[in-house]
This record gives C-alpha cells, sequence and structure tokens, in this order.
C-alpha cells in the first residue's frame, strides 16, 4: 500500500543488526530501493547487558516506534529481520531451510502466508512457514509482534534468514527485487 508521498506503508526492523550479521545493511538496502516508509536498527549489541535484546523485553523505543508506526498507519505492514545458522537448528527442516516466515503465532497470519507462499514461488530459496513446515524460530516470544496483536494489529512479519541467504540479499540487487515484489504483494499493491 502506497501513501500520498509514493511511499510503501512497510515498517523494516533489524533489532539484532550486531548479532545477526548483514541484517542492518539488508535493511539499508530495501529501505533505500523499496521506498519503505521506516527503517529501525538497533544500536547496542543484544548480549551487552540485561534489556538490550529489545525484541525480548517491554517497553522498549522500538516497542514505542512500531505502536506509532500502527497508529498512523493502521494498514502497514512491519516486517522484522533476524538471522539464523542453519547447523545450530534442531530438526531438519529448520537445518535445510533458507528462510524462516512466522507471524509470533502458532496460526500465521494471511499477510505471513503470503510472503512465504510468495517467496517459495517466485525465488529459489528454500522458505518455510511456521508452525506448518518448521517448528522453531516462530517469533513466540518477540514482544513486539505480541505488543502489536494486544493493540488489535496483526500485520507482522517475522522473517529469519541464513547466513547465505542474508549475504545473498546483501550482495544481489536482483534477489532483493525479488523480495520487494514479495511485499508488493503482501501489501496489495501491483508492482511498480
Amino acid at each position: 500500500m502506497l501513501n500520498r508521498s509514493g511511499r510503501r506503508e512497510i515498517f523494516l526492523q533489524a533489532p539484532h543488526q550486531y548479532y545477526d550479521l548483514r541484517t542492518g545493511r539488508l535493511v539499508a538496502r530495501l529501505q533505500a530501493e523499496g521506498d519503505m516508509m521506516a527503517a529501525f536498527w538497533n544500536t547496542a549489541q543484544r548480549h551487552v547487558a540485561a534489556g538490550c535484546d529489545l525484541v525480548h523485553v517491554d517497553h522498549t523505543y522500538l516497542h514505542a516506534f512500531t505502536r506509532a508506526f500502527q497508529q498512523a498507519r493502521p494498514q502497514g505492514l512491519i516486517v522484522q529481520i533476524h538471522g539464523f545458522a542453519a547447523d545450530k537448528r534442531d530438526t531438519l527442516a529448520g537445518r535445510t531451510a533458507d528462510m524462516i516466515i512466522s507471524d509470533g503465532t502458532r496460526e500465521p497470519s494471511p499477510e505471513a502466508k503470503a510472503f512465504a507462499h510468495c517467496l517459495s514461488e517466485h525465488t529459489r530459496w528454500q522458505v518455510r512457514l511456521f508452525p506448518h513446515d518448521v517448528h522453531e524460530l516462530g517469533a513466540t516470544t518477540n514482544t513486539v509482534a505480541a505488543d502489536l496483536r494486544q493493540q488489535g494489529n496483526s500485520r507482522f512479519i517475522h522473517w529469519e534468514l541464513s547466513a547465505q541467504a542474508r549475504r545473498e540479499l546483501v550482495g544481489s540487487a536482483v534477489r532483493r527485487g525479488d523480495v520487494l515484489a514479495c511485499l508488493q504483494h503482501v501489501q496489495g499493491e501491483k508492482p511498480r
């Protein structure tokens, strides 16, 4: 969905940019190339002190920014980007995934389903939808997702990327274009 300025009503988040390598750069590139309305990067390592993991504690500036975006753009989409190490996954589905999509619940939203389906159909990546295809990394303890649900908003996508997928996306405008097309699809837009 575009607003009057022509910007997409999408808020990209990289809450662990130092720990989940390349997620900050990926958000910056997607934000610029896709003309997203808002973007967020954390400013401290998530493990530096208690309370620094912005998606596992309550009442952070990320929560406030997310809530303000949601109130200003109720039809907007919040996409939180994370990274995972495939070799540390507990299941074969997790170890062989390039991407795991969820919304923080055990019944994925239409937006999460549409994003996972689009990426599966239009890219070569192995995309898993939590909990249907994989039973880990479902964002079920993500406090931003929980806060949005309490506010009555389910337009949240939690997007986990393997190290290889992050490298490819940061390094390839074509691959980012595939992602941007899928985000447009989720928003109900026709590609520009």
